[in-house]
């Protein structure tokens, strides 16, 4: 807003008595009244009128800050203030006892001489919003006996001084104490902005004579007082009494709830949130797990020269397989985790290896009874490697037997089989517990998870190449059964989060409390002489039926959802979905009240079988869908054509036939598979072509059947392919899933489940 301002000259017997400044609206108007009289000077320096903004000035150095504004005595004496009274056009002379006015000024008489230079003290910095306290701080000079904080722009104005003097501002000092603030810039409301939360920031400025206010509304502003964590962690609050021992839980509590400051009923404490998750592990754990038995589980543990050679002497003498440097990195870890009690989670990507190095680790620990749980197809792979590398295990390994017999050193079983059996099991003390594929376990609330919990154990091991599918509390749900303490831990952080634990501090937290435990490495960091994996999108325009069908089915779906109970809206959505999909891959795979044409060759599946006829006579390919029908589909029309090709789909209970016959066979160069059943366990080093018949919206889904091709043993380039239909929900799914990689989160795995927002997004 812009204001102007009325010099009203006040005479009594024809003398004048003081120069009164009302404040009006700077309109059209020819009149003055009624006056604005709850500007204030603050207000008035930000204005756009520069003729108002040398009166802020002016009664800012007189030590005005509110209204009335009225001038007097030896103020008027001051040639500067004289000067700019006679700038003003808009004056007016009030004689007598009468109100009325009329336009005119009075004669000032200016004091010839030069006034005293005050002393510049320092600086003073207001932080007005604690919610946003690193921008919008107002800046002032303080100089020896003002009246009054100037605003941080010089001019020549008098300042008062408490015995009733005047004096000038000085202006170098205000230059070289201005220079202090860099980088920040002084805006022309005299505040400046830091481009984050520096709390240092803010303390270095102290030493060069800036103090720091906390200015709440109207009231007194409130020194603020700069502190140090034990820690580390710098922090400022309005309380000098504030201690660190009731200052941590106040730091999380605030930062769980997003906020870089924590307001009391006596003090206010700002802090920055990213100095909070900057601290090491360590010195982060002692501040905010409250369980003194538990943060010994944080403690720094190593082993020594001899237990390194031990371990390396085991595994040279029997097994048969040569590890990577990283391989025995991961194996010395594996050793550590154990040395200090701990639990731990192998999350090394898909085609590292993690099978060789937990084998390693375990024939380590010498005769040790460990019982290894893996999903169903993967009980004869493991057994196979087993066999490879660990010659000395023969006839001391048992698989998925119904009651483990505690006379063999390894026992192997499924995740199904153990639930049935779960009475026989939990009455055995393992010494080691090893968790494969263990994304399965990732909800404690199903029955899977609650068996595995009742399970005796000294050491837990979990194997996964994807740790968060859907949410960090995957991660945290592996540790409620690898170490119970940890759900104590976890409810504290909740509580905290309001229950809200999908949030960037929530995330960030647990990464500080449950990475010590994890350990995760990638084939680009590891694998340097991997060939590269390179992904394309293949887009495909749907012909006329298929977009008629498309345009239809999103009709009819569009409409129940809008028409349909809030309840329902949900189940509709993911129905609509599903056969949106459905019609992108192929119009056979709905069902007749969707679509009754007949049997068809899609647009995708055509393309599919054109790549696979294009194959080079070296090449070999993989086709993963979601829909087991749809490769099913796809079979048929490999048969008509003569094309060899093996499959495998959840209900193959023999899995290394078509993976050898694939492997080695070179007249098989097609290898179809659902990804649910070959996304895990595989090893297809065969491929060079993976193809993604439909797209989903979990990048973790997607990473887990590149690495069947794209792993330790591939020599060549693996191209992976995803077709696209344009214009379809899947462009959408593509996008969403983008923007999911974009936000990668602690663990390297992008996660998130999808949102009722998300589903509307996707069928709009």
């Amino acid at each position: 807003m812009s204001y102007k301002i009325a010099c009203i000259y006040v005479e009594e017997q024809k003398a004048l008595k003081e120069v009164r400044l009302e404040v009006c609206g700077d309109g059209t108007s020819s009149q003055i009244a009624p006056f604005m009289r709850r500007v204030n000077v603050a207000e008035l320096a930000s204005d756009d009128n520069p003729l108002t903004r040398e009166f802020a000035a002016m009664l800012n150095n007189l030590g005005f800050e509110y209204q009335p504004f009225r001038i007097s005595g030896q103020e008027l004496a001051s040639p500067e203030v004289i000067a700019l009274l006679g700038k003003n056009s808009y004056s007016f002379i009030q004689s007598g006892k009468s109100r009325s006015l009329k336009k005119g000024q009075s004669r000032l008489v200016s004091v010839n001489g030069d006034l005293p230079v005050a002393k510049l003290l320092g600086g003073t910095l207001y932080i007005n919003n604690p919610a946003n306290w690193k921008s919008g701080i107002d800046v002032r000079f303080r100089y020896q006996d003002a009246v009054a904080e100037t605003l941080p722009f010089y001019n020549d104005y008098p300042i008062r001084t408490l015995d009733g003097c005047y004096k000038k501002r000085n202006a170098k000092e205000e230059t070289e104490l201005l220079k202090t603030l860099a980088p920040c810039v002084l805006s022309a409301d005299g505040t400046i902005s830091l481009s984050d939360y520096y709390v240092a920031f803010l303390k270095n400025l102290e030493s060069l004579g800036w103090i720091t206010l906390y200015a709440k509304g109207k009231s007194k502003a409130s020194k603020v007082y700069f502190k140090r964590t034990s820690s580390g962690i710098d922090w400022f609050t309005t309380s000098q009494d504030a201690y660190d021992d009731d200052i941590t839980a106040k730091l999380l509590d605030a930062y769980m709830h997003g906020r870089n400051y924590q307001q009391g009923r006596a003090s206010t404490t700002f802090f920055s949130k990213e100095d909070l998750v900057r601290q090491d592990s360590d010195s982060f754990v002692k501040d905010y797990v409250f369980d003194g038995n538990f943060i010994e589980k944080y403690n720094e543990v190593t082993l020594t020269p001899n237990e390194r050679k031990t371990i390396q002497d085991a595994v040279e003498k029997e097994f048969q397989a040569t590890l990577r440097d990283y391989q025995w990195d991961g194996v010395y870890w594996l050793a550590t985790m154990r040395k200090k009690n701990s639990g731990c989670i192998l999350a090394d990507e898909m085609g590292l290896g993690k099978t060789l190095q937990v084998l390693a680790h375990l024939l380590a620990t010498g005769n040790s009874r460990s019982l290894i749980v893996v999903p169903t197809s993967l009980v004869s792979n493991w057994d196979l490697e087993i066999k490879r590398f660990v010659l000395s295990w023969k006839g001391k390994v048992s698989l998925n037997q119904r009651i483990p017999e505690t006379d063999k050193q390894i026992h192997i079983i499924s995740y199904d089989l153990l639930r049935r059996n779960i009475s026989h099991y939990k009455a055995v003390h393992y010494d080691t517990l090893v968790l494969d594929e263990a994304q399965m376990l990732k909800n404690d609330n199903t029955q899977r998870h609650k068996v595995i919990s009742q399970l005796d154990f000294h050491h837990g091991i979990v194997m996964t190449g994807t740790p968060i599918e859907n949410a960090v509390d995957d991660v945290w749900s592996y540790f409620y059964i690898l170490m119970p303490g940890m759900r104590m831990v976890h409810d504290h952080l909740k509580r905290l989060s309001d229950g809200a634990t999908s949030t960037d501090a929530f995330l960030k937290v647990s990464s500080k409390l449950l990475n010590p435990f994890i350990l995760r490495r990638t084939k680009k960091e590891y694998l340097k002489e991997l060939p590269p994996c390179v992904e394309r999108n293949v887009y495909i325009t749907l012909d006329k039926e298929e977009t008629e069908t498309y345009s239809r089915i999103h009709r009819v779906f569009n409409k129940a959802m809008n028409d349909g109970t809030s309840g329902r809206v949900t189940s509709i959505a993911l129905e609509a979905l599903l056969r949106l999909r459905q019609t992108c891959v192929s119009l056979n795979l709905l069902p007749p009240t969707l679509y009754k044409g007949g049997r068809r060759l899609s647009t995708k599946m055509s393309l599919v079988l054109g790549q696979i006829r294009n194959l080079g006579e070296d090449d070999k390919l993989i086709v993963f869908s979601q829909f087991v029908q749809a490769l099913e589909e796809l079979e048929s029309f490999l048969k008509e054509q003569n094309i060899p090709y093996v499959s495998l789909y959840g209900d193959t209970t023999d899995r290394e036939t078509p993976v050898a016959t694939f492997q080695n066979d070179g007249n098989v160069q097609v290898f179809l598979s659902s990804i649910k059943a070959g996304g895990v366990g595989l090893n297809l080093t065969a491929a060079d072509y993976v193809l993604l018949l439909d797209d989903w919206w979990n990048p973790a889904v997607e990473a887990q059947a590149f690495s069947r091709a794209h792993r330790i043993g591939q020599k060549r380039t693996v191209e992976v392919m995803r077709l696209i239909c344009k214009d379809t929900v899947e462009e959408k799914i593509l996008a969403l899933q983008q923007s999911k990689k974009q936000t990668a989160d602690v663990f390297n795995i992008s996660g998130g489940k999808l949102t009722t927002e998300e589903l509307r997004t996707l069928l709009s």
